[in-house]
């Protein structure tokens, strides 16, 4: 068989000649014959044939230089630290072209790497992962920001939050007018901090009155009275705000739920009423019948328009009570407080109007027709209920909180006569927490337990016996734990208390009220009656010495002083005037 080209030979010897390595290559110094000869230069010619033949496969230089430029660098630097997202293949994945060029399909089973769903795939878990770190990072958001947001939002002329304002009277720096424990510390504190979360959660201003005004006004026997004068301050100092809540302290947000708009002045027209007489606990003749007077202050509903509703109150079971009412910035009150803070008001009634401010209002009413053309009333329970015990023992479905309609807001009237202000709030606080709780905390009821008044919070009873030592020797007949009545020196460490909050490093405040219990939990009306017990018993004990057998007709008047301290459930005038009488007695 003949071809157009000799076979290659091998040179003899040496085998097989390699066209990229000349003869003796092994030789560190080639020789000199072997430097150009015939058989070189036919080598290269071949070998020099077969690389231009490859650059032409290529079709592209072998070697271009790289150093494009400073971007060019830059660019390729930040692209090399990006992750590559690339599809896992293996060797087996190479397969040469076929003699039309094209690369061979293997049938059956797809390999790895080369099936025609994989890049799909590799596409849909890239996006299911940024799917899975956009919803994490908005959980997250609305964990941590989305309460913000709503606040602020509701802060904005958007959401009105602005145009209503809470005015909290307190009294931050001590007693003012009476002696402060640390049951009333628990009670202003609580009671601040559940309006100012309320304020917070709707966008809301909340104004806390320090009570030190009463001091501005005692001289003037309207030492109560100081509710006017604040309104007036508050209204200038909120210029933009249109509504303005007065909340006594003695009151608890039971609903944080329900914002002002939506429970109250959203629907006025629906849940108010003009006409006293729907519900008129004062008797107050209604309407006005004077033939001067115009049409609409002879309406015994006004002019009809809510908006010409300017004040909201609430009555109760003695009439107008002001534990928490509205009033609206307007003309009209401006002019009802100029009247209200008049002094002829108040100069020849203090002695007669117990409930001071309000007996002035309820005057202002009955008198002045103007007043009743824009004064409405809430329902009591609307934002003014009561709990058992204020107007009755409970159960009045018009006047006492109930749970089940989940009333707004309860006010412990009335609580500092007979009742325990702390724990009639602790209850309610606690109720509140129950009936709102949070849907993991419903979710897992073990996560909530509903905690009770504790013991240690309720005022303890006084055992009221005569500890005078004439009376009865030191140390017999008495137990180790037997109640004593307060001694001078216990007294006069009551009287210089300081006016600051009492606070401990890493002690709950509420037990810090249970920690001083012993020491604060007179209040003021068992303090004063324990101490004119306690004198009048030394008056008598020194009286039962000093008479002998003749005690029983000497002694009488205090005796029967005594045992009047002892069953007196209020004890009215002062210590040193009952002290001086007697003395003299």
């Amino acid at each position: 068989m003949s071809s157009g080209s000799p076979s290659p030979r091998p040179d003899g010897g040496r085998g097989w000649s390699t066209p990229s390595l000349t003869p003796h290559s092994g030789r560190s110094t080639p020789r000199s014959s072997e430097l150009l000869t015939p058989a070189s230069v036919s080598s290269n010619i071949s070998w020099a044939s077969a690389k231009a033949k490859s650059e032409e496969i290529r079709g592209y230089p072998s070697f271009a230089t790289r150093n494009n430029g400073f971007f060019s660098r830059s660019k390729r630097q930040i692209s090399a630290t990006l992750p590559r997202w690339r599809s896992p293949s293996g060797y087996d994945d190479y397969a040469e072209k076929d003699e039309k060029g094209a690369y061979p399909y293997y049938g059956g089973a797809p390999r790895r790497g080369c099936s025609p769903f994989g890049s799909g795939r590799s596409v849909l878990r890239r996006k299911r992962m940024r799917l899975v770190v956009v919803l994490l990072l908005g959980l997250v958001g609305y964990l941590y920001l989305w309460s913000a947001i709503v606040e602020r939002y509701r802060r904005s002329p958007f959401g009105n939050g602005r145009k209503f304002v809470i005015v909290l009277e307190s009294n931050i720096e001590g007693g003012v007018m009476e002696l402060k424990g640390a049951r009333e510390w628990a009670v202003e504190r609580n009671s601040i901090a559940n309006k100012a979360a309320y304020a917070q959660r709707w966008g809301y201003d909340l104004e806390i009155v320090n009570m030190l005004a009463k001091k501005r006004y005692s001289h003037e026997w309207r030492e109560g009275w100081e509710k006017v004068d604040i309104l007036r301050e508050t209204m200038g100092k909120y210029p933009h705000a249109e509504w303005f809540w007065w909340i006594d302290l003695n009151t608890w947000v039971m609903e944080g739920s329900y914002s002002l708009q939506d429970h109250l002045f959203d629907r006025l027209s629906d849940i108010t009423y003009r006409d006293i007489n729907v519900y008129n606990p004062l008797n107050i003749s209604h309407p006005p019948t004077e033939p001067y007077l115009d049409e609409v202050s002879r309406s015994a509903t006004g002019d009809g328009d809510v908006s010409s509703i300017n004040m909201v109150l609430t009555q109760d079971c003695g009439g107008f009570n002001l534990g928490s009412f509205f009033l609206r910035r307007s003309l009209w009150s401006e002019r009802l407080l100029d009247s209200w803070w008049d002094p002829i008001l108040y100069e020849q009634k203090h002695m007669q109007w117990e409930h001071k401010e309000q007996d002035a209002l309820e005057n202002l009413y009955i008198s002045q027709p103007w007043v009743r053309s824009s004064t409405a009333f809430l329902p009591q329970r609307y934002a003014n209920a009561f709990p058992p015990g204020a107007c009755g023992a409970g159960g009045d479905p018009e006047v006492h909180y109930s749970e089940a309609e989940r009333d707004f807001v309860v006010n412990m009237a009335g609580c500092k006569f007979g009742r325990d202000c702390w724990a009639e709030m602790h209850e309610y606080r606690e109720l509140s927490k129950e009936l709102n709780r949070t849907w993991w905390e419903l979710v897992m009821p073990s996560s909530y337990t509903r905690r009770t008044t504790r013991a240690a919070l309720n005022p303890p009873t006084l055992d009221l016996t005569l500890t005078s030592p004439y009376l009865k020797p030191k140390n017999k007949g008495r137990r180790k734990n037997e109640r004593k009545m307060p001694t001078p020196e216990s007294a006069a460490f009551l009287a210089k208390k300081p006016t600051v909050a009492p606070t401990y490093d890493g002690v709950d405040f509420e037990d810090n009220v249970a920690v001083h219990n012993a020491r604060d939990a007179i209040i003021r009306e068992q303090w004063v009656r324990s101490m004119m017990s306690r004198l009048v018993g030394e008056e008598l004990g020194k009286c039962y010495h000093r008479e002998g057998v003749n005690h029983m007709e000497k002694c009488g008047v205090l005796r029967e002083k005594y045992f009047e301290l002892l069953s007196e459930r209020k004890i009215k005038g002062y210590l040193g005037q009952e002290k001086n009488v007697f003395e003299k007695a």
